[in-house]
């Protein structure tokens, strides 16, 4: 199990044995840290740690049992989650996720927004929500299909589409 503690001062990533047992820390970032996911290729995480400019938001992965940690090379990322080859990472850049704002029906310049990248590639991350004007997070993948939060509709409510960004649809109707 991962999951983000402050045992020792600033909140980080530890893992357990489902089972139970000791926790061990796994990352030393001394800074704010969000949890994303556990992947094969280790556990994705976003920090505004000492990489870039103040406030900007990087994400990383760490490999727990080495913890040895990568940085993905991407600005402002503060969401993420690996596709399940571990080839493209979808992910959030902006959005009232960074400072933990829960305005509702934001509509302004902080709106997030969700890009597709292909790891490795020298291509520029592709823009999936271009022609939503509302605010994106939390991106979660299952088998085909890109699930996301968006006020799109008003409140926040769960949308889908294809890995591609083809057929937009929303899931959840809260009004």
């Amino acid at each position: 199990i991962a999951f983000a503690a402050n045992y020792d001062g600033a909140t980080e990533i530890y893992t357990m044995p489902i089972n139970g047992g000791l926790a061990k820390r796994v990352t030393f970032e001394n800074s704010a840290i969000k949890l994303h996911q556990w992947h094969q290729d280790g556990i994705v995480y976003s920090t505004n740690s000492r990489v870039g400019p103040t406030a900007s938001w990087v994400l990383k992965t760490v490999e727990p049992t080495t913890l040895s940690t990568k940085i993905m090379p991407l600005s402002d990322a503060v969401e993420g989650r690996l596709s399940q080859d571990g080839s493209t990472l979808y992910f959030t850049q902006f959005g009232l996720q960074m400072s933990n704002d829960n305005a509702n029906q934001y509509k302004g310049g902080a709106q997030g927004e969700l890009w597709r990248y292909t790891l490795g590639s020298q291509q520029e991350a592709s823009l999936l929500t271009e022609d939503i004007n509302a605010s994106v997070r939390e991106p979660m993948i299952k088998g085909d299909t890109l699930y996301f939060v968006s006020n799109e509709s008003g409140l926040d409510n769960v949308w889908a589409m294809d890995l591609d960004g083809d057929n937009r649809r929303q899931i959840t109707k809260f009004t």
